[in-house]
């Protein structure tokens, strides 16, 4: 379950030395939200996508299909891990769009530990750069977004949920657009 950060007075980090790889196996997370500036660390490894939340398109790294694990999860451990994308590097902590929620189903996130949350603030050990100056790198992707929202083709429908997947079939052809279309070789159907 995510909780938002303002609602959080104190949350503890342990490690991840125990870690049941919850966050990356079946049945668990399926997309994580981007922004635009993730488009470089997320393109070689998954696809990204677009699709319809609350009434508005957004940019998705499609983690796994609803059902099965992460590609890159092998016996417990994530093989690409010192590559991992923003949204898994900063896990449990999660900007989604235009909140910051914390995982507190992670097994690592209890009383015990370094403070990853005090006040509704979140620890400088756990700060990701993704998070500074978060509301410019959000209106930048609804902007892009904008330009592309009429030029979409359904790809895929996340199992077990209500989420539209769309691929950019349109004629811009920017670098996220160059990102994007090159991240749907990691689409597996």
């Amino acid at each position: 379950m995510f909780k938002n950060i303002l609602e959080t007075k104190e949350l503890f980090f342990n490690n991840c030395d125990t870690c049941q790889s919850n966050c990356c196996s079946t049945g668990r997370i399926s997309l994580a939200p981007l922004v635009i500036n993730d488009f470089k660390e997320v393109y070689p490894h998954f696809p990204i996508l677009f699709g319809e939340i609350d009434g508005n398109l957004k940019a998705l790294m499609m983690i796994n299909d609803g059902q099965s694990d992460c590609r890159y999860l092998s016996n417990g451990k994530c093989t690409i891990y010192d590559d991992r994308p923003p949204a898994c590097k900063m896990y449990p902590i999660s900007p989604y769009f235009d909140q910051i929620y914390i995982d507190v189903d992670c097994h690592a996130v209890g009383v015990v530990g370094d403070a990853i949350v005090k006040d509704g603030q979140i620890n400088s050990n756990f700060y990701h750069n993704r998070i500074i100056d978060f509301p410019t790198k959000l209106a930048f992707t609804h902007a892009f977004l904008s330009t592309i929202n009429n030029s979409l083709e359904f790809v895929l429908q996340i199992k077990n949920t209500d989420i539209k997947l769309y691929k950019y079939v349109g004629i811009i052809n920017n670098e996220h657009i160059q990102m994007h279309k090159k991240s749907l070789k990691k689409l597996e159907l």
